[in-house]
C-alpha cells in the first residue's frame, strides 16, 4: 500500500486532485483508515488513475469518465465515444486543436497502461553527492529549465557532470513546488550577473536507488518500486528527493526520448533515526 503523497509522486496529480476524485466516485483509495482517515493505494489503483488520465486527455468530463469505467465494457462503445467527441472538436478547433490531435492517436482506446519503464535493479547504498552549484526555485517543474540555463550560462568551464534536481516535496504538485536545479562543479567561482546561485558543499547521504530509461515524467513504475522497497525493509523516505539526469532534461537533448535516462534517489533513513 502506498501513502497519499507518495501515490501523487508515482501518478503526478496532486493530493488535491486525488481526494477529488475518491470523492467523485472514480478513483476509490484501496484502503482507508478507520482511525486516522488516511487513504491508502496499491498498483490497481495505478492503473485506475492512468485510465482516467488518459480518458481527461481526450477531453471527457468527470461525469463522463465515471460512466466509460462504470458502464462500458465493450471496445467498439468507447471507439464510437471517441470519434463523436472527434467530431463536436472540430467546430472548436482553435480552441481545442491539442486535444483533437489526442483524439485522433486514440480512436481505438482501450484501458490501456502505461509502457513498463525499463528500470534497473534498486540499490541501498551510501552516495557520496558533489559540489554543487544550486539555483533555488519556488514554482512549477518547467521553471526548471531556465534555472538549467542560468547555471549552464553562468558556470561554463568548471562544469563537472550531469545535472541534477532536489524536490523538497514528496507529493506531486501543480504549482508553488519547492525545488533545487544542481549541477556538478570542480570548485565554486564568483558569479556575475546572476541571482540565486549558491553552493552546496560534498556530502555523504544514504539512499536507494535504481536507473529509468525513457522520457522524462513516467517514472511512476519507478516511484512504485522505490517506496515497495522502502516499505519491505522499513526505511524512513527524507527530502530532498533527487533526480539525476544521465540523459534527460537540464542539457540540450537530441534523438529518440525511448533513450533519455533518469536515476531516481530516495533518501532514507532506518526507522527511529530520522535527521528531523
Amino acid at each position: 500500500m502506498f501513502s497519499i503523497g507518495e501515490f501523487s509522486r508515482a501518478t503526478q496529480l496532486t493530493v488535491k486532485t486525488l481526494r477529488f476524485y475518491h470523492d467523485q466516485g472514480i478513483l476509490i483509495p484501496a484502503r482507508i483508515d478507520p482511525v486516522s482517515g488516511y487513504r491508502y493505494y496499491d498498483s490497481n489503483s495505478y492503473h485506475r488513475a492512468q485510465q482516467i488520465e488518459q480518458l481527461k486527455n481526450l477531453g471527457f468530463t468527470i461525469t463522463e469518465i465515471y460512466r466509460i469505467l462504470t458502464d462500458f465494457d465493450d471496445e467498439q462503445e468507447l471507439t464510437n465515444l471517441i470519434k463523436e467527441k472527434l467530431i463536436q472538436t472540430q467546430t472548436e478547433i482553435n480552441k481545442l486543436k491539442a486535444l483533437e490531435r489526442n483524439l485522433k492517436q486514440a480512436v481505438s482506446l482501450t484501458a490501456q497502461t502505461e509502457p513498463v519503464s525499463a528500470d534497473g535493479e534498486i540499490l541501498e547504498t551510501d552516495l557520496e553527492l558533489p559540489l554543487l552549484a544550486i539555483k533555488e526555485i519556488t514554482g512549477r517543474y518547467e521553471n526548471l529549465g531556465e534555472a538549467y540555463r542560468n547555471l549552464y550560462t553562468s558556470l561554463g568551464a568548471v562544469i563537472k557532470g550531469k545535472p541534477f534536481a532536489l524536490y523538497y516535496d514528496l507529493d506531486h504538485r501543480e504549482k508553488d513546488l519547492t525545488m533545487e536545479a544542481a549541477i556538478p562543479i570542480k570548485k565554486e567561482i564568483p558569479v556575475k550577473g546572476v541571482k540565486g546561485i549558491t553552493y552546496r558543499q560534498p556530502e555523504t547521504i544514504h539512499c536507494i536507488k535504481t536507473e529509468y530509461s525513457g522520457p522524462y515524467g513516467r517514472q511512476g513504475n519507478t516511484y512504485l518500486r522505490l517506496f515497495a522497497f522502502c516499505r519491505e525493509r522499513g526505511l524512513q523516505i527524507e527530502t530532498p528527493v533527487i533526480e539525476h539526469y544521465i540523459k534527460g532534461p537540464g542539457m540540450i537533448l537530441r534523438g529518440n526520448p525511448e533513450k533519455y535516462r533518469t536515476e531516481c534517489i530516495l533518501k532514507v533513513t532506518a526507522p527511529g533515526q530520522s535527521e528531523h
